[in-house]
């Protein structure tokens, strides 16, 4: 069972781990480099790398989760062109996820 510290762990190693490939957010790519087969096998690579703490479509869903939150958060910020943010989720979400900018 995952524990709060576990989760968070695995959410700073899945970030850092979609980072390292840009088939996974990177929408320029042309389409021949995101292909499903491509897409799956990373999502493979990710959950070995989480030690099998999560299958792949476990990893691609909180990833997901990850993206939305941080998009979220930046519009927000942009909209009112001040940020305060007591979750430190929130907070970790916008310090690792910046490279979607």
């Amino acid at each position: 069972m995952l524990t709060e510290t576990n989760t968070d762990d695995i959410e700073e190693i899945l970030i850092a781990e979609v980072q390292k490939r840009r088939e996974l957010w990177d929408h320029t790519l042309p389409i021949n480099m995101r292909s499903r087969e491509v897409i799956a096998s990373h999502w493979e690579e990710i959950s070995k790398q989480l030690y099998g703490a999560v299958t792949p479509f476990v990893a691609s869903k909180k990833w997901r989760y990850l993206r939305d939150s941080y998009i979220r958060i930046r519009n927000e910020q942009q909209k009112k062109k001040w940020f305060s943010c007591n979750k430190k989720c929130e907070v970790k979400v916008v310090q690792t996820d910046e490279f979607l900018d």
